[in-house]
């Protein structure tokens, strides 16, 4: 190949930024039709490797890099190339992506034989991103990842639950600080450590992760932060409204962990269930809903407030405890007294149809019309006809 030629073509192909995965097409091409011949392909893309992968729009970044290590000659040359790659690595493009899009390249294999060389040489996020995909760290290398973790442990729990929190807020860093103390106490009451935190799928509105036995969530704002106390809603031992503390929009809370298979539960049965205790439920969906693996009541070693207005609870705790293998709800969003929905359902504003408990509350309202008309029609004369 055309050394210069090759070189000129890269030139234009960075002004109109237009280094992409088409480009290797359009260099393979041509290299088959003999139009450039001085210097290999090969030699000419390992030359130009770096340049090549900078160059590219970050979008397509590991595309590119998959594209070119499956080309003859650049296979293992890419293998060497991969603490270089990692450099890459940040919080919009994780390891998950790399290791996802270029799977030839055993990845995970390289950073677990070169873990300890690889601590000081590589992004931070890509052992986070390997301490939270369960068995993707060798257990010879867990010790050194813990050590690790520890060691950054702000930047990882920040990594874990800061991505739903306004990052230019005026407190957002006292939020971190705060959540990280609140990590390390549960940690503790587990006797866990940080190689032991789990990432759990997480929301639109909230991170989530499992600490053994609890729950801790960090979201953005919620519909409704207040509301009222019964006993199908899951016992929070910490809810924390954030604007009451600072000037980010968000919640804390942690809660026991439960089954979230609930295949089993008619949906409409739990919302006529909660109706009936004078509860609304506007955001009724399966994923905001668990099985109990423990009666709904404190499992903790230490003292609890007993207040539950500071966890946003509206009313005592004057119910039944609920039993392990109830239904609970996890999420509290959206959730409303029968006398605040309905001040609440004639203000134009309110968004209740684009809620999935609208159809439920719909049917609710037709079942009790029903019923009052069931009831007015075996009544003649004010008397009611058996």
């Amino acid at each position: 190949m055309n050394a210069k030629k090759f070189e000129k073509k890269l030139s234009h192909y960075y002004e109109q930024g237009l280094v992409y995965p088409g480009f290797i097409h359009w260099v393979y091409s041509h290299d088959k039709k003999s139009l450039f011949h001085d210097q290999s392909l090969v030699s000419l893309l390992q030359e130009h490797y770096k340049e090549i992968v900078s160059k590219c729009l970050p979008s397509n970044r590991f595309l590119l890099v998959s594209e070119l290590s499956r080309k003859d000659g650049m296979n293992s040359f890419t293998k060497e190339q991969i603490p270089f790659l990692l450099s890459f690595v940040d919080s919009e493009y994780s390891f998950f992506d790399f290791d996802d899009l270029c799977p030839d390249l055993k990845i995970k294999d390289y950073i677990n034989t070169h873990f300890t060389s690889l601590i000081s040489n590589i992004p931070n996020v890509c052992f986070y991103s390997m301490a939270v995909k369960n068995g993707d760290v060798d257990d010879k290398n867990r010790e050194a990842l813990n050590q690790f973790l520890t060691k950054n442990k702000r930047e990882y729990v920040e990594f874990l639950l800061g991505n739903k929190l306004p990052k230019d807020a005026k407190n957002y860093d006292d939020v971190i600080d705060v959540t990280l103390k609140l990590v390390d106490e549960v940690l503790e009451h587990e006797n866990l450590s940080y190689t032991d935190i789990k990432r759990l799928n997480s929301g639109g509105y909230s991170d989530v992760i499992l600490i053994g036995s609890k729950v801790l969530k960090v979201g953005k704002e919620r519909g409704t932060y207040y509301v009222p106390n019964n006993e199908y809603l899951l016992k929070p031992y910490i809810r924390v409204n954030l604007e009451d503390i600072s000037d980010v929009p968000g919640t804390i809370e942690v809660v026991e962990k439960v089954n979230t298979d609930v295949s089993d539960i008619d949906l409409y049965s739990f919302y006529k269930e909660l109706r009936k205790k004078g509860i609304v439920c506007m955001d009724i969906k399966s994923i905001n809903l668990g099985i109990l693996l423990k009666d709904n009541t404190f499992h903790w070693n230490k003292q609890l407030g007993r207040d539950v207005s500071v966890r946003g609870l509206i009313g005592d705790d004057n119910f039944s405890l609920l039993s392990k293998g109830s239904p609970v709800i996890l999420d509290s969003d959206h959730i409303y007294s029968e006398r605040m929905f309905n001040f609440l359902s004639k203000r134009k504003e309110n968004n209740f149809k684009s809620l999935p408990g609208y159809q439920y509350e719909q049917r609710y309202q037709k079942e009790l019309a029903d019923m009052l008309n069931d009831e007015k029609s075996n009544v003649v004369d004010g008397k009611r006809i058996k």
